[in-house]
């Protein structure tokens, strides 16, 4: 899920983060399987992903219109601002996973006596590529989202001590032994790693 260029005691913050989300976004096992995550230095532009003004990026690969994975970038930040991306970009990879986006034909104009016709994406009505980027609905869902799930994510992790033994994280091997989600007041899904 998270490749290894993230720092052992910082992966279990993000790994608690992504799950957290998953959670309160509704995805199922099988669709939190469908994503990657990977955590970039903040220098590089993730395989022209990312531009330097951009912190994260999420991108649904489709075949033949059937997804078959959403892939989120995030900027190597600090931990806030890498889980303050996470957040938002989980919120695309749920717009794409439950097939909230979706493809339409349109007409543009090539070499000045023709047209083609292109595919692109579409969220609630509006043509992204020609909808302002913070006028997209899309966006605003996760701006206003990831806003509160990282509030609430954030009040979480420092109570976990009031929910007991919910993590356990062996500093000689850098594994996690397990996260337990029964402490999450929105569901009783119990996730093991």
């Amino acid at each position: 899920m998270f490749e290894d260029k993230v720092k052992n005691e910082t992966k279990l913050l993000f790994l608690v983060a992504f799950k957290y989300f998953a959670v309160k976004l509704g995805l199922s096992q099988a669709e939190v399987e469908m994503i990657n995550v990977k955590v970039e230095q903040a220098k590089q532009r993730m395989g022209n992903k990312l531009s330097n003004s951009c912190h994260g990026a999420c991108e649904g690969k489709y075949l033949d219109g059937e997804l078959q994975e959403v892939n989120i970038y995030v900027k190597d930040q600090s931990n806030m601002g890498i889980i303050e991306t996470l957040a938002h970009e989980m919120v695309h990879a749920k717009q794409n996973l439950k097939g909230e986006f979706e493809w339409v034909e349109k007409e543009v104009p090539f070499l000045f006596f023709f047209k083609v016709a292109i595919r692109t994406r579409s969220h609630a009505g509006q043509i992204l590529s020609e909808t302002p980027y913070y006028e997209q609905k899309c966006e605003q869902e996760a701006f206003s989202k990831s806003r509160e799930m990282t509030r609430e994510f954030l009040n979480f992790f420092n109570n976990l001590e009031q929910y007991g033994e919910a993590i356990s994280f062996d500093k000689e091997t850098g594994l996690f032994d397990r996260i337990l989600f029964d402490a999450i007041p929105t569901g009783s899904l119990k996730i093991h790693c």
